[in-house]
């Protein structure tokens, strides 16, 4: 932790390869230090919350735990809504209309804005449009990826525009320094890009959005590791979740947003495995569908699942009885089941493929391989030294995680033996995802941004049984996490005050 923190806060040593990609540092000026006290003690709080609920669930029944699973999601929103507020200004939540406005940092609003007039005709010219695109709407933002964010954007201002009513509520949410940055991006703003009031709200709400699906994260979390462990060690890798520094440097950008999508589509598949349920199968499909029309990096996350699935059948038959609720995991009735589900999610998946062919002929196949190709010809723009990004990437991994929990996850996988059959199973499908992205070099620089989708799978490591007088060995004691958890604050806060994810030159 003391590591992390010393090359976090020392501007010699570069986040990154220079002269090829890095993260740039803020330099804090006297007030800053003041605020980054009150944001150690809002964290505190926070810390003291997540200890109560580990000492509550530990004793609870079924009510009580479901209400504290819930509570974790709003009560992360406050926090991360709080350290957001101490931030220097530009860089806290008043950053929100510029890392979603700015065309520089994504693109998405602005073509919603601008281009699309029909949701029809826009999918039915996507591949077209991506094929066609130039210079760095190519081979960036736009090119690379499906249409749902702009479209997303698009579904915004048309309710803000629908509703006068929608739009002042939205505007009465924002605090006094968010209403000044759009003030002065409004004021910058090129006469075509300038935004009206429904389109401030829907800027605005798609940010609010962005919080509020990665926040998803720590429930989805718990409802994995419930899968082999007990309430209490289920919330102490849960409560991490909203420590985790990346998910709060990156906030509002999409790839916050997929960090928290992913564990919650996984939690939904394996959930549909556990108690044999088609209609969740077939949710699964039609979610995932929608969430790789956001982004293709929800491909090596359908890969993650489908490894994990197998694994799981593998090291779980025969180990246990099946948990209450869900049904045997015994050899080849795990294996049909899985098969059957499998079936079910791919008919949900085609659902939305099938639907929009026919509805605006949208060539679901081709803009992914458009995409694919556009993504390729990134670093013929912007070279890249692979051998040094092989071992930068995994130091910037552990830093957009976290220290602590890598070096809880370092210890997990030198106690293989100790951890539950479906725990190795998840934690190996997730080593094999990133193994292949990182020796692949698919990506050299941005690594903390672009794997912000794998970021919750580490905390699983964490997800073990809490310790009992019967078997005092098992799992980490209350003391051993709760020092984790006040480490990975001080991580958290440290980073998210140091590092800055944007720049607006």
């Amino acid at each position: 932790m003391l590591a992390t923190v010393g090359v976090i806060a020392n501007p010699a040593v570069p986040l990154g390869v220079p002269n090829e990609w890095t993260w740039p540092r803020r330099p804090l000026a006297g007030e800053d230090w003041f605020d980054l006290g009150l944001a150690a003690g809002a964290g505190g709080l926070y810390c003291w919350w997540a200890m109560a609920g580990r000492k509550r669930l530990a004793r609870s029944g079924a009510a009580w735990i479901r209400a504290w699973v819930a509570g974790l999601w709003p009560v992360t929103l406050v926090w991360w809504g709080v350290l957001l507020s101490l931030l220097p200004i530009g860089t806290g939540l008043d950053r929100f209309p510029w890392v979603l406005g700015f065309p520089g940092s994504s693109g998405y609003f602005t073509q919603a804005q601008n281009d699309v007039h029909s949701t029809q005709e826009f999918l039915r010219t996507y591949r077209k449009r991506v094929t066609e695109a130039e210079g760095m709407d190519r081979y960036l933002h736009l090119g690379t990826h499906p249409p749902g964010l702009t479209l997303v954007f698009h579904g915004l201002r048309q309710v803000c525009e629908a509703s006068p009513l929608a739009t002042r509520l939205i505007e009465a949410s924002r605090p006094g320094r968010v209403v000044e940055a759009f003030q002065v991006f409004n004021s910058t703003a090129p006469p075509d890009r300038k935004l009206t009031a429904p389109d401030a709200a829907a800027l605005w709400l798609g940010g609010l959005l962005a919080m509020f699906g990665a926040a998803l994260g720590g429930p989805a979390i718990y409802g994995l590791a419930r899968r082999w462990t007990d309430p209490a060690g289920a919330w102490s890798a849960a409560a991490l979740w909203p420590l985790v520094p990346a998910i709060i440097v990156f906030l509002p950008k999409s790839d916050a947003l997929f960090g928290g999508l992913a564990p919650a589509l996984a939690w939904m598949w394996f959930r549909s495995v556990d108690r044999g349920s088609a209609w969740r199968a077939v949710l699964f499909g039609l979610l995932l569908y929608g969430c790789v029309t956001l982004s293709l990096a929800f491909l090596p996350l359908a890969f993650l699942i489908g490894v994990a699935s197998l694994l799981e059948i593998g090291l779980v038959r025969g180990e246990s009885p099946a948990p209450e609720g869900e049904l045997s995991t015994s050899g080849g009735g795990a294996l049909g089941r899985t098969f059957r589900n499998v079936a079910w999610a791919l008919c949900g998946f085609l659902i939305p493929w099938i639907g929009l062919w026919f509805w605006a002929g949208y060539d679901t196949p081709g803009v992914w391989l458009q995409n694919l190709r556009n993504h390729a010809e990134f670093y013929a723009h912007s070279p890249r030294t692979y051998l040094q990004w092989l071992w930068v990437n995994p130091l910037e991994l552990a830093m957009a995680v976290g220290a602590p929990i890598v070096l809880s996850l370092a210890l997990s996988l030198a106690a293989a033996g100790r951890i539950s059959p479906r725990q190795r199973a998840q934690i190996a499908a997730w080593g094999l995802v990133w193994g292949i992205l990182w020796l692949t070099g698919k990506n050299m620089g941005e690594a903390a941004r672009l794997w912000c989708f794998l970021l919750s799978w580490p905390l699983l490591a964490v997800a073990v049984p809490r310790p009992s007088p019967d078997d005092p060995s098992s799992g980490a004691s209350s003391a051993e996490w709760i020092v984790l958890l006040l480490g990975q604050l001080a991580v958290c806060v440290v980073t998210t005050f140091y590092v800055n994810g944007f720049s607006f030159g």
